[in-house]
C-alpha cells in the first residue's frame, strides 16, 4: 500500500498538481479501494478498459449519441442503455468485444415511449436509488453502479457478499417508479469462479433478452378495432299451421 500511495503522489505531482491536491486524491483512490471487492491491479485495467470502450463508442457514427452507459468488471465488459435499431446494438456489442476481447453482457432496450417513462423519471429513480444505498450501511454503496432505463433499475458492481447483492436488489424494487430491476451484482464471497459468475449472467441475461422479446411481439399483435360481422344463422322452421275446425250445423 506504501508504494501505491507513492506511485499515486508522483504521477500527480508530474501532472502539476500541488502536494495537498495530490495527498487527497490519493486518499480518495485508497479508499475507493479499501471498500471494492476487487484487487488494485483489476481496479486499475477495469478503468482503463472502460475508459477506451465509452472513448470507443463516442468516436463511433453509429453509436455516438446513443444513451449507454458502459463498464468493466474483471475485464468483462457490461453495457446498458436503449437503441433505436438492432443496427446500433450489434455494434455497441462488436466495440465492447473488441476493446476487452471478452463477451459482453448487454441491457439494451429499445426506445419506447417517453409518456410512459421520461428522462425525468429515469433521473429521478437513479438519484432515489443512489439514496436509499448510501443511507444502508450494510453495503458500500461506491461498488455500485446504478442507471435507470425506460423505468428499468439496472444494477452493476462487484460487493462481498450474498446479503449486499440482496440488500441493494431490495431497494431497487423499492423504489417508487421502479418497474423492473436487473441486476448484474458479484458477490466475491461465494466462492465461485468468476467465469462461473459470468456463466449465470449469461444465462440471466438470455433469459430476460426473451421475456423481452415476447413483450414486444404482444405489443405488436394490436387487437383489430372491426367489430365481426355475425354469422348467418338458418331461418327457423315455420311455425307448423294451426288448423281450424269449421262448425257444422246441426241437423235439423
Amino acid at each position: 500500500m506504501k508504494h501505491y500511495f507513492a506511485a499515486t503522489l508522483i504521477i500527480l505531482l508530474l501532472t502539476s498538481c500541488s502536494i495537498g491536491s495530490a495527498i487527497r486524491s490519493g486518499a480518495k483512490t485508497a479508499y475507493k479501494t479499501a471498500v471494492d471487492e476487487r484487487s488494485i491491479k483489476h481496479i486499475v485495467n477495469d478503468k482503463k478498459l472502460t475508459a477506451l470502450m465509452i472513448e470507443r463508442i463516442l468516436a463511433d457514427d453509429v453509436t455516438m449519441v446513443l444513451d449507454v452507459s458502459a463498464k468493466v468488471y474483471y475485464g468483462y465488459p457490461f453495457i446498458v442503455g436503449q437503441c433505436d435499431t438492432l443496427a446500433e446494438a450489434e455494434r455497441l456489442v462488436t466495440i465492447a468485444r473488441e476493446v476487452t476481447g471478452n463477451p459482453p453482457v448487454p441491457y439494451i432496450l429499445k426506445k419506447g415511449d417517453e409518456r410512459f417513462c421520461s428522462l425525468a423519471d429515469n433521473l429521478r429513480i437513479t438519484t432515489e436509488l443512489n439514496a436509499r444505498l448510501i443511507a444502508d450501511e450494510a453495503i458500500f454503496s461506491t461498488n455500485i453502479f446504478v442507471k435507470s432505463v425506460q423505468c428499468h433499475a439496472v444494477l452493476l458492481g462487484v460487493v462481498s457478499s450474498e446479503k449486499a447483492m440482496q440488500v441493494a436488489e431490495y431497494h431497487a424494487r423499492h423504489t417508487p417508479g421502479v418497474k423492473k430491476v436487473r441486476s448484474f451484482l458479484v458477490a466475491t464471497g461465494t466462492g465461485r469462479s468468476w467465469e462461473a459468475i459470468m456463466d449465470s449472467i449469461a444465462d440471466m441475461t438470455m433469459k430476460d433478452e426473451e421475456e423481452l422479446l415476447e413483450d414486444e411481439k404482444k405489443a405488436d399483435q394490436k387487437p383489430s378495432t372491426k367489430t365481426p360481422a355475425p354469422e348467418k344463422q338458418p331461418a327457423p322452421p315455420p311455425p307448423p299451421e294451426q288448423q281450424t275446425e269449421t262448425p257444422t250445423a246441426p241437423n235439423k
